[in-house]
């Protein structure tokens, strides 16, 4: 018998006390009531003293306690835990979330009783009210309807469509609990699915995807083979139950050759196997099902050249992004042939994800925003680009998978950064330095190492720097040297890695703009709110946009749409810095509003800002706006990267001086 969460709750409480406990004491530290702590305390007792002979003692008035004896809690949860290792995964706490198996339950079910839920659950009535607020907010976020109803109990109203998407997101939390196994596979995915669906054996349509990767000469990413085998599982098992579909999923881009030909396949393959005709409803399922699973790579040649050539519009759309990330961060892309199929790649199953309401959730977000601050601002600010082509607003976490793109693209672009040794520490202590200073220092590559008496070969090293362990001078034919006197393992490699940062950057920066063309005007003083009476960044969104409506900037739409962003990702991008926006079709002349607190106010969690810029941005027919968005994005990644500060503006007096300010820093961008 495996022991649920709440067994083993109550019987830590019993091991830690140091007295009897009474029933009404441990149903408050449980959240259970006392006709459920009764229940557990017989069902524990029986455990206990038959298979570890170990007795829980009662006495009226006074409660139960634990004899340990000679073991000690420890070890005996120990035990527990080995036992319950034994058991069935499918357990209560593998969803690490009480609320999940609920949900799980009243979606398989469709209609559930209270009391229902209370003996499936041990819950007290008053448990299950509170967690029915926050299931009625989880599926309403799936766009399926709670309700009560006279007679059945609680029920749930769908479209099919949902209730699939519900049940992927649920399949896909359960699946990121910890297991025991070493390592993922589909059999891990199969067990689930069965687990899901009341037995469903997904062996064969594992078979199938590999057969199509095979077919079709591709290989999916791993995140998208599993999701293709629940959303293939999930289609057959409702369509066997005659479950169907009653609208079609339009995709943007519309489906191509390419994927319409598997398509085709994966709908023969259920007619033979399964005898399901299948509509053309659940056709566009499983066309949305290939759209949105990246494709790691392709085995075949002509494979790759005709996906590429479907998605020519995609493609080119890529490139003007990679254009404008370039222009912001000062780069050249234009050498990285990786880079726009490698995006297009991203762009074609995050849209469809998107369009359909399935949650992109990105695990590299917290270390991008961190670590790669003015890579991420730069990519972010494509948002209006992207919203203009494609009616969608990304979010943080869209932009976080988009900027690791990016991110490889610079690494490979600097990734061959070379420096030569000087040292005259004999060969065996060189070679011991040359390995750790390779080790510790990403993207370097020691090209030789030499001591003093080879100067003619240090001359004409094939290197970008030296690092000398030895008298030498600061600059030696127009090269760096970085001296390096600590010989002790490990060495302080820092002062190496920031050359290494500094020698990539050079390799990829292109020569800014010259052109004397006035610059557009973004910023202006009337636009300019300094320490606003707003208690929220509700009413601070409202005093912004106000600002840009009544001075004839934007329309009267744009304020909701500015606020329909919001609830797409947090507009935080850090260092007390806020970027929200609106939609570009409701502006009507480009600006930007800026708000400065005097106090941090609360953004979103536990964010909080001092300068929000409120962008009303439209490229189209703005050819002069380009240059001076570029330089306000990469002002931005300057101040994400330490490389400038905001004191000057939040010290300001007056809207004049903030204006003024923001200028001075973009000329020193």
């Amino acid at each position: 018998m495996a022991l649920t969460n709440r067994q083993f709750k109550i019987l830590r409480l019993l091991c830690n006390a140091k007295d009897y406990l009474t029933a009404s004491q441990i149903a408050k530290e449980a959240d259970c009531s006392v006709k459920t702590v009764r229940n557990e305390l017989s069902t524990l007792e029986k455990l206990l003293e038959n298979d570890y002979q170990i007795k829980i003692e009662s006495k009226p008035n006074r409660g139960s306690r634990i004899q340990l004896h000679k073991m000690d809690a420890d070890d005996l949860f120990l035990l527990l835990s080995d036992h319950n290792s034994q058991q069935d995964v499918m357990v209560q706490g593998s969803w690490g979330n009480a609320i999940k198996p609920m949900i799980f339950m009243l979606l398989k079910r469709q209609s559930i009783t209270v009391s229902e839920f209370e003996d499936a659950f041990y819950a007290s009535r008053n448990l299950i009210d509170k967690s029915l607020v926050e299931i009625a907010d989880w599926l309403n976020d799936q766009n399926i309807i709670l309700s009560k109803r006279r007679g059945i109990g609680l029920c749930i109203s769908f479209r099919e469509f949902d209730y699939r998407m519900a049940m992927l997101k649920l399949w896909v939390q359960y699946n990121q609990q910890p297991s025991d196994l070493k390592y993922p596979n589909d059999d891990i995915y199969i067990n689930t699915i069965r687990y899901f669906f009341d037995g469903f054996e997904a062996t064969p349509i594992s078979e199938l995807l590999q057969t199509v990767e095979r077919k079709f000469n591709l290989i999916f990413s791993f995140d998208s083979h599993t999701r293709l085998l629940f959303m293939l599982s999930i289609m057959i098992f409702r369509a066997r139950k005659n479950q169907m579909l009653t609208d079609e999923i339009c995709l943007n881009p519309a489906i191509s050759r390419f994927e319409s030909e598997m398509v085709n396949y994966i709908t023969d393959w259920s007619s033979e196997n399964y005898r399901l005709s299948l509509s053309k409803f659940e056709k566009s399922f499983i066309a949305l099902a290939i759209r949105i699973s990246d494709i790691e790579r392709f085995t075949d040649l002509f494979r790759h050249d005709q996906f590429i050539q479907e998605f020519h519009h995609l493609l080119k759309f890529s490139q003007r992004m990679i254009t404008f990330v370039g222009g912001v961060l000062y780069l050249d892309f234009t050498d990285d042939k990786l880079l726009p199929e490698n995006l297009m790649l991203s762009l074609r199953s995050n849209l469809s994800m998107l369009q359909s309401h399935i949650q992109v959730k990105s695990s590299f977000l917290h270390q991008i925003r961190q670590r790669y601050a003015k890579i991420y601002v730069a990519v972010w600010s494509t948002g209006p680009m992207v919203e203009e082509e494609f009616g969608l607003n990304f979010g943080s976490d869209e932009f976080s998978l988009i900027s690791l793109h990016f991110i490889n693209a610079i690494e490979r672009a600097g990734s061959i950064i070379r420096a030569s040794i000087i040292c005259n520490l004999g060969i065996g202590i060189t070679q011991l330095l040359r390995e750790e200073i390779e080790r510790s220092v990403f993207g370097l590559q020691i090209s030789a190492t030499y001591n003093t008496r080879e100067i003619e070969q240090v001359r004409t090293s094939d290197c970008d720097f030296y690092i000398a362990f030895v008298q030498f001078p600061n600059k030696y034919h127009n090269r760096d040297v970085i001296h390096l006197s600590n010989f002790t393992i490990p060495l302080d490699t820092q002062e190496i890695q920031k050359k290494v940062s500094t020698y990539r950057q050079k390799k990829m920066s292109k020569p800014q703009d010259s052109t004397d063309n006035e610059e557009y005007q973004l910023f202006s003083p009337d636009l300019v709110l300094i320490n606003p009476e707003v208690s929220s960044k509700d009413g601070l969104l409202t005093a912004l946009c106000n600002l840009l409506y009544h001075a004839g900037h934007v329309n009267a739409d744009y304020e909701n749409s500015a606020r329909v962003r919001e609830n797409t990702g947090t507009t935080y991008v850090g260092k007390a810095i806020a970027l929200p926006h609106g939609s570009p079709k409701f502006v009507i002349n480009p600006k930007i509003a800026i708000a400065v607190c005097k106090e941090p106010l609360l953004w979103d969690g536990n964010n909080r800002v001092r300068i929000v810029f409120l962008q009303a941005i439209n490229f189209e027919n703005q050819s002069d706006l380009k240059q001076t968005a570029f330089k306000f994005y990469s002002l931005i990644s300057k101040i994400l990267g330490n490389d400038l500060s905001t004191n000057e503006m939040i010290l300001a007096d007056n809207s004049d001086q903030v204006v003024s300010s923001v200028i001075k820093m973009m000329n020193e961008v």
